[in-house]
C-alpha cells in the first residue's frame, strides 16, 4: 500500500495567505492506501492505484478516518506549505481547520506559531494540567500559538463548532479545575481583537 491518502475538502478551501483555492491535499493519518477521501463521504471514493493492487470494495467500504487527522498541501498560488486539521463525526469527515498558517487575520503581534514538535510538547503539558471538571477536559485540542515571553497558549478544540481558547499554563499538574485559566473565543478575528487592546 501507499504511504499517504488524498483529501478533497467540500467545499474547497482558500489559501489563508493569498486566497487561491487549495488542491492536492495529502495526509498520513488514515489507512495510507492512496485512498481519496471527499469531505462529507464516510468511505473513500476511490483508490488511486492500479487495479491489481487495489483493496477490495468491501475493504474500502469499511475504511474510516480517525476522529481528528492532519492534512497538508502546498498552495499553487503563493507556494507556501499549508497544514490543517480535519475532524470527523460518526466516522464522516465534516470539518477542516487551518493549523499553519492560520486563517485571516493570522498571528497577532507578540505571538508565534508552533511547529509540529512544539505542538506535541504543548499538548503534553496541557494533558498534564487539565483535569476533570476543567472547561477543556472533554475536548480534544490542538495548540496553535504561544505568546512570546509569557505562559499563554492559544489552542483550538477539534470538531464541529470548534472554538479557540486562550490558556494560561501553570507548568504543574493541577487538581483544581479552575486552573489553568482558560478563556474562549468564537474565531481568530475575535481573539486577535482581544489582543489589540
Amino acid at each position: 500500500m501507499g504511504l499517504y491518502d488524498y483529501f478533497v475538502p467540500k467545499p474547497p478551501v482558500a489559501c489563508p495567505a493569498c486566497g487561491a483555492m487549495l488542491t492536492g491535499w495529502q495526509g498520513k493519518s488514515g489507512p495510507c492506501g492512496l485512498f481519496e477521501w471527499v469531505q462529507g463521504q464516510r468511505s473513500p471514493v476511490r483508490q488511486l492505484v492500479d487495479d491489481d493492487t487495489a483493496a477490495t470494495p468491501a475493504f474500502r467500504d469499511q475504511a474510516v478516518l480517525p476522529a481528528a487527522f492532519e492534512l497538508y498541501t502546498t498552495c499553487q498560488g503563493c507556494s507556501i506549505w499549508i497544514e490543517a486539521l480535519g475532524s470527523c463525526e460518526r466516522d464522516v469527515w465534516n470539518h477542516i481547520d487551518f493549523v499553519n498558517p492560520l486563517e485571516p487575520p493570522g498571528v497577532p503581534d507578540g505571538w508565534m506559531a508552533l511547529d509540529t514538535r512544539d505542538r506535541q510538547l504543548m499538548l503534553a503539558e496541557l494533558e498534564r494540567e487539565i483535569q476533570p471538571g476543567h472547561p477543556l477536559a472533554q475536548h480534544k485540542v490542538i495548540p496553535l500559538l504561544r505568546r512570546r515571553g509569557r505562559d499563554d497558549l492559544l489552542v483550538r478544540t477539534i470538531g464541529v463548532g470548534a472554538t479557540l481558547w486562550l490558556v494560561h499554563l501553570t507548568w504543574r499538574a493541577e487538581s483544581d479545575p479552575r486552573w489553568p485559566r482558560a478563556e474562549s473565543f468564537p474565531n481568530l478575528a475575535a481573539f486577535a481583537e482581544s489582543q489589540a487592546d
